[in-house]
């Protein structure tokens, strides 16, 4: 090693990973030099010093193969950082990038690999990026789901965009964003490929998605972008700190309640025939947040059917303006007498300052 002393870069380091020499050294030369991105700054007393990265926004764009992922991860980082091919599969591997926006907030695209059927997976390499995009689906604050919007609008070449239908691969990414609880914006891409668009053309869009994508397209911004031209690129911004701050907000617990009560209001439970009941709920609070989960006190959850339990759902989306995430309701049951005796020691510690018992 005493060679390289010669190129002036400071002390060499003889590292061998196959023999697990040296390594110790390079990873103390690493700390002691704080490597910005690989390990922790360390001030001079030892404290660890929080950097701009560590609250940093990821987002995981995904989809289906050759829909627009990469060109838009390049577009909005500024870069080519992804290579850009019509041949599905060009991505392999997550690809991770960071921006620094203009409103001051710090984004972490993640560029992933085309999600694709099972019977359509030929090799372990494929699986394995498939395996990658899913975790980073997971690991990620906001889920943009790419769509190619020229197969959108042109599903069925007779019938038109009302009877456009996802396919199975965009209802599974559709499902496993939702099942794991990650915020979601629909990001219609290739809008410059759209023929003979006009002032009402993005709407049509929009409902073609409402009516047709279950689940996630019942609830998340949806927003049209050009990757090519830049059109609505700021849109896609707009969109993802709205929806993080859907997925991050706490509703009060008086509020809570009070829409719950207004939807048994205007729609009760419909009682079973076997034995005359009707399902009633005491109270409602919010438990956790990133995904909200609510949790409803009722006299017994097998009275709520899958039906009631979606209009009661859509109800408080819809009065409380709480869409881009989904949210988890949880069902317990509790006797009136119990509900009511420890609703003050359920809900104590989660009451906010300005809802304090009286």
């Amino acid at each position: 090693a005493a060679e390289f002393w010669e190129l002036g870069l400071g002390e060499p380091i003889p590292l061998s990973a196959y023999h697990r020499r040296g390594v110790w050294e390079c990873v103390d030369a690493l700390i002691n030099r704080g490597c910005n991105g690989l390990f922790p700054l360390k001030s001079k007393d030892g404290d660890q010093i929080t950097e701009p990265r560590d609250n940093t926004i990821k987002v995981a764009i995904c989809g289906k193969p050759n829909s627009g992922k990469s060109s838009l991860f390049n577009a909005l980082v500024g870069e080519d950082r992804s290579i850009v091919s019509h041949i599905e599969g060009s991505t392999t591997d997550a690809v991770d990038a960071y921006l620094e926006a203009y409103n001051g907030n710090t984004y972490r695209f993640i560029d992933t690999a085309g999600i694709t059927k099972r019977n359509k997976i030929k090799s372990e390499t494929m699986w394995l990026s498939i395996h990658r995009s899913m975790k980073a689906i997971k690991r990620a604050d906001v889920a943009l789901i790419v769509l190619d919007a020229s197969e959108v609008m042109t599903g069925h070449k007779k019938l038109g965009n009302a009877y456009w239908c996802p396919d199975i691969q965009m209802r599974y990414i559709a499902r496993a964003i939702e099942e794991r609880g990650t915020a979601a914006v629909i990001v219609l891409s290739k809008w410059d490929a759209v023929p003979n668009k006009d002032s009402e053309s993005q709407e049509k869009f929009i409902q073609a998605i409402r009516s047709n994508l279950g689940g996630v397209g019942q609830w998340a911004e949806v927003v049209a972008c050009s990757a090519k031209t830049g059109q609505r690129i700021s849109k896609v911004l707009e969109a993802v700190d709205k929806t993080l701050a859907a997925h991050r907000k706490r509703i009060p617990t008086n509020v809570l309640n009070e829409v719950v009560r207004d939807a048994l209001l205007w729609k009760l439970p419909p009682a079973k025939a076997y034995n005359s009941k009707q399902g009633r709920v005491y109270y409602a609070t919010q438990t956790a947040i990133e995904p909200p989960q609510l949790v409803l006190f009722c006299n017994n959850p097998r009275l709520f059917g899958p039906n009631y339990k979606i209009y009661l759902e859509n109800k408080i989306r819809q009065d409380l303006g709480w869409f881009g995430t989904p949210f988890q309701v949880e069902y317990r049951k509790r006797s009136e007498k119990r509900a009511v005796s420890q609703a003050e020691q359920w809900l104590g510690p989660r009451l906010l300052p300005s809802e304090a018992w009286r």
